[in-house]
């Protein structure tokens, strides 16, 4: 005859405590507090990064424009226009008058009168946004490439200029680029620059 005995009480289980205890008020007061230090030494740095990529990017964007122009007289035999303007996005955009550019529109100058016609090609159209661009005195609103690929004055002369891409701001430091014409009219450069006040850029 079997006999069954009770269990001892070291064998009985006894239930499992729940692992998921969350947070003490302290533990969630410290933990925002971390959180709010990391948010503060990281918002400078990503909102310098965030300016300094959108100069950038208008700048490259100003570079590409002046390389498909050039490409373009050469390709054509023709002129080709680029100039400041207000409209860029517009059906049929316009050249704006003063050194300030809003924007930019590239185009093949078919009659060589320096206005944009619906007859004439389209080369590249932009509108800034969140930054100003200003050209140097000896560019003002306008910059034209002849068939050889170069660009010159009105007066025939090899150009040699800056346009300015500046964003207000000290962060970063280096707020501003310049898209340069180097070597008299030929090669082109970007370069880091510092504008307390996004002032028009020297000639040279």
């Amino acid at each position: 005859m079997s006999m069954f005995l009770p269990p001892s009480k070291t064998m009985q289980r006894t239930p499992a405590r729940g692992l998921a205890q969350g947070f003490s008020f302290i533990e969630l007061i410290i933990t925002i507090s971390i959180t709010a230090i990391l948010l503060v030494l990281a918002i400078p740095s990503f909102t310098s990064f965030l300016n300094s990529n959108r100069v950038t990017s208008q700048a490259n964007e100003l570079l590409a424009t002046f390389q498909l122009a050039r490409m373009e007289s050469i390709r054509s035999g023709s002129r080709v226009v680029v100039c400041g303007s207000a409209n860029a996005n517009a059906t049929t955009p316009s050249c704006a008058a003063g050194a300030a550019w809003a924007g930019w529109i590239a185009f093949v100058d078919t009659d060589r009168d320096n206005v944009f016609d619906a007859t004439e090609k389209l080369v590249a159209a932009n509108l800034l946004s969140g930054v100003t661009a200003t050209a140097s005195s000896n560019i003002g609103n306008l910059i034209t490439f002849r068939s050889d690929g170069m660009a010159r004055t009105t007066g025939g002369a090899l150009l040699q200029g800056k346009i300015s891409i500046c964003i207000a701001t000290s962060t970063p430091l280096l707020n501003s680029r310049d898209v340069a014409f180097a070597s008299g009219g030929g090669r082109l450069v970007v370069n880091k620059v510092t504008a307390a006040t996004c002032a028009a850029p020297s000639n040279t």
